[in-house]
């Protein structure tokens, strides 16, 4: 048995002319290739050299921008000096409100049982102040509360308080004179079964009754500022808070101005 394995296309004289198409194809496809290169080669010479010719055409303004450009630049060193303290008047009236707006913030968060005698804010760096605060408190419970509210304030870190003295009532243990347990202040003498010598124990610590010359209440005028009364403790709360503060720098920066003026006006 004979095979023949060669394909149909190939075999009598229409494989012969499919080859010939083929040819042709790849001709045409070559020769437009060609066309294609050349005629780019030539639009891109084309735009250099119109490019190359129009450089004498703009030489002049290219000039007078560089010219421009250069005397800006001495203007703006000239004016270095001038500006620099606009830029600071403006820095510096920009700050003149940062403490009032910072001492306002502060006051919503003080509760209403801490009397506040005295409110002062020192920058510690350009992130960090601290809030020292003098007023007056009732009791231990408010006091210990007062931790609470003042780690409140946005930004607070740390809070320290010191100054509170006890002045609370208390109940004494029974001792013989007292077997009832009668409540007194501390540093107070004991109060006895006995009726006359409670009495007489009344009448020698009674002291000051009212507010006259204590912590400034009942004396007319001077001073405006109100202490602690008979029942209230003064103390001191010291709060780290995450704000700027930061004051500018006036003698710094105007040294710094007038250093830049005298260079540029030397340069000139």
């Amino acid at each position: 048995m004979k095979l023949n394995l060669l394909p149909a296309s190939t075999r009598g004289s229409g494989g012969g002319a499919g080859s010939k198409f083929a040819w042709v194809i790849a001709i045409l496809i070559i020769g437009g290739s060609v066309y294609f290169t050349l005629t780019m080669n030539a639009a891109g010479k084309a735009a250099l050299d119109a490019a190359k010719n129009d450089v004498p055409n703009n030489q002049a303004a290219f000039d007078k921008v560089v010219a421009t450009a250069g005397n800006a630049d001495t203007v703006i060193a000239k004016s270095a000096g001038p500006l620099l303290n606009v830029n600071l008047a403006n820095a510096m009236e920009a700050h003149s409100s940062v403490y009032p707006d910072f001492y306002d913030e502060i006051k919503t968060y003080i509760p209403s049982y801490f009397r506040i005698i005295s409110l002062q804010a020192t920058p510690a760096d350009g992130n960090t102040c601290t809030v020292t605060m003098q007023g007056a408190i009732g009791s231990f419970r408010q006091y210990a509360d007062l931790m609470l509210a003042m780690l409140r304030i946005k930004g607070a870190q740390a809070v320290s308080r010191s100054g509170y003295q006890i002045n609370d009532i208390f109940v004494p243990p029974l001792e013989e004179d007292d077997q009832v347990g009668r409540p007194i202040k501390a540093g107070s003498p004991r109060l006895t079964d006995d009726a006359m010598q409670r009495l007489d124990v009344k009448i020698a610590s009674a002291g000051t009754t009212d507010y006259a010359g204590v912590g400034g209440f009942g004396t007319p005028g001077l001073p405006r500022t109100r202490g602690a009364t008979p029942t209230e403790s003064l103390i001191t709360v010291a709060v780290v808070v995450t704000h700027n503060l930061t004051t500018p720098n006036p003698r710094a920066t105007l040294q710094a101005g007038s250093a830049a003026f005298a260079a540029g006006g030397t340069g000139s």
